[in-house]
């Protein structure tokens, strides 16, 4: 049985700056920022505070025994916070990857990035559950355009979408990740798609998920034309990426991976900053925290 090190969240400038800055962090939300990114959802507090009490001994342990060796330790319980607590959504990512890997099938796979205009970002994120109706628009397009372009109408597919709202810059950016078989399945024979035309599907895409905005009344006629008038789609965006051979079983799970990232991550070996401070942490990252902190 290897050595088990317990994890020092505590001693990270994260832990730190959530620790002495969030409560006042939440105080002035309605002040400062519920304008413009809508309300502060109790989900977010309750994770914040539940990864403030993860990996900490004091809060609980599990006792974790070998039956071989005999050789027993203790174990702190996990908040199993997910997007807050960076330890905890790697190990989300790890595991759904390694499920994947198991489950695809020894056939081409494509990796669909669905993507929205800058002008309706804004309603998804004062209202999270639009995100549902982009995840639905963006799996009926990529099936309705499968079927059109086969001429299939009964046939089956095997998808993984996810719904991501965050960019590497750390912004909102509610977009959709998919790993997709192409082409249909029908009576024991798969029918594969030679080639895809990105524009068509992104057509669907604006058609589908702009009818749904206006069905829960978030848009109404005159908007949804202005945008229709709009050169290159209207900002909807559908980038196809290489075929990746679904028995390259380390590619699939990097990209599954990829596909589930938090916008916060843990390293086992952090990279080095130019920017670093004493305590390793990045003074640039970390000033931006404490900026929006308030502190």
């Amino acid at each position: 049985m290897g050595l088990y090190r317990r994890r020092h969240l505590e001693r990270s400038d994260y832990y730190r700056l959530l620790e002495s800055g969030f409560e006042e962090f939440a105080r002035n939300w309605p002040e400062h920022f519920e304008a413009r990114y809508g309300f502060l959802r109790k989900e977010v507090q309750s994770a914040v505070f539940s990864f403030l009490e993860c990996g900490i001994p004091g809060n609980g342990v599990a006792r974790v025994r070998c039956a071989g060796c005999g050789h027993d330790f203790f174990v702190a319980f996990s908040c199993r916070a997910r997007g807050v607590c960076p330890s905890y959504t790697s190990k989300r990512s790890l595991l759904f990857g390694e499920k994947v890997r198991e489950i695809v099938h020894p056939l081409n796979h494509w990796h669909v990035t669905f993507t929205i205009p800058k002008l309706l970002r804004g309603y998804l994120r004062h209202n999270r559950r639009l995100g549902k109706l982009l995840l639905r628009s963006a799996w009926q397009a990529w099936h309705e355009y499968l079927r059109e372009l086969l001429q299939i109408r009964d046939g089956l597919s095997g998808r993984i979408f996810c719904m991501q709202t965050h960019s590497s810059l750390f912004n909102f950016h509610p977009h959709v990740h998919a790993l997709v078989l192409p082409g249909l399945v029908r009576e024991g024979r798969f029918h594969e798609l030679k080639g895809c035309s990105a524009i068509a599907v992104a057509v669907r895409l604006r058609a589908k998920f702009l009818t749904a905005l206006k069905n829960q009344e978030v848009l109404d006629s005159d908007q949804i034309e202005r945008l229709m008038s709009w050169n290159h789609n209207s900002g909807f965006n559908v980038h196809v990426g290489k075929p990746i051979d679904g028995a390259d079983g380390e590619a699939i799970q990097r990209l599954t991976r990829y596909m589930s990232r938090a916008a916060l991550v843990r390293r086992a070996n952090p990279l080095p900053c130019r920017g670093a401070d004493r305590d390793g942490g990045c003074r640039k990252i970390s000033g931006r925290f404490k900026e929006l902190a308030g502190t």
